[in-house]
């Protein structure tokens, strides 16, 4: 991909890695530079379909040392300080990390953290700021690269009753909108179902369904929901797809609280697509329960399936679809 369809900061990355010599890692979408001697790593299912059409594979993790890797921003700033760290201590001494953000997502604020790791390169241009540092054994700085760690781990929630960790959504709290979803039911419907977009797998455990789909774009998302349905006991298969490009299982019910941002920005045709997608994944006869924020237009969506749909729900900054096939 040219760097001219890439975003400002992470074209940033992309000339900085491209510069770089040695092995290299890269922690930053969409998709990484042409160069093969850059290993991509991520969770993120569409990356994966993307570097798959180019005859390449998706790393899911870091493995040994590099001389050089590129970390993008993510929405969740403890996520993102963790994934820094993770790098940073995948570097041979001496090998630079390279970050970037843009200037409205908190660039300043990732710089002045960076600078905890020690003396960094900066460049700020085209509304965004690389940073680079490069790795030491300093006792100082890798014991504040474990304290980043730390801050993300995966921890259990006795209140909400699963595993979860930052950059999941809600990963911290009970979600209005999911929580109007399991009130409005009660309980699973009956059959075979779906959640759509599971997350930590809040919704289902909730609904204790007798068998369910979770479909998640996000592999640890998807792996942690999957942990907290056998910590339930609640029969499950999990599917790491992307609702966008990929079919899904077909079931008698669907439920989903569909995402309409993604890295940040607003992607009201995101919410759609997973609405469109829901459908498509019902039996005849079957049926969805969707909740959705109240000022979004879903209605119009609804109104080009051709499916029998109703509002059953609203309460706040919420309204929940009910929606036949």
């Amino acid at each position: 991909m040219g760097l001219l369809y890439l975003k400002s900061d992470t074209s940033l990355l992309a000339e900085a890695i491209a510069e770089a010599s040695g092995r290299r890692a890269w922690l930053a979408p969409p998709v990484p530079p042409e160069d093969e001697a850059v290993e991509p790593v991520g969770a993120l299912r569409g990356l994966a379909l993307a570097l798959q059409a180019r005859g390449r594979k998706l790393s899911f993790q870091l493995s040994g040392l590099y001389d050089a890797i590129a970390v993008s921003w993510s929405p969740n700033k403890k996520l993102t300080l963790a994934m820094i760290a993770r790098a940073f201590l995948h570097l041979r001494e001496g090998g630079t990390l390279w970050f970037a953000a843009m200037n409205n997502r908190g660039a300043k604020s990732y710089a002045k953290r960076l600078r905890l790791l020690g003396p960094t390169e900066e460049t700020a241009k085209r509304h965004a700021r690389l940073v680079g540092v490069v790795r030491t054994s300093d006792e100082e700085t890798l014991a504040e690269a474990w304290r980043w760690i730390e801050e993300a781990r995966t921890r259990f929630f006795p209140e909400l009753g699963v595993w979860s960790r930052p950059g999941i959504f809600a990963w911290d709290r009970k979600d209005p909108g999911s929580a109007l979803l399991v009130e409005t039911l009660g309980k699973a419907p009956a059959g075979e179902g779906m959640e759509l977009g599971c997350g930590n797998g809040w919704t289902s455990v909730h609904l204790r369904p007798r068998f369910v789909h979770l479909v998640e774009a996000d592999r640890d998302a998807l792996s942690l929901a999957s942990r907290n349905l056998h910590l339930h006991g609640i029969p499950h298969e999990a599917h790491w797809l992307d609702v966008e490009q990929e079919p899904l299982p077909k079931v008698d019910w669907v439920i989903s609280n569909p995402p309409y941002h993604e890295a940040g920005a607003s992607r009201v045709d995101l919410g759609a697509r997973f609405i469109e997608a829901a459908v498509q994944a019902l039996k005849r006869g079957g049926e969805a329960w969707i909740v959705t924020g109240r000022r979004l237009p879903y209605e119009h969506t609804l109104k080009g399936l051709g499916v029998r749909w109703e509002i059953v729900r609203e309460r706040g900054a919420y309204k929940v679809f009910r929606i036949r096939v």
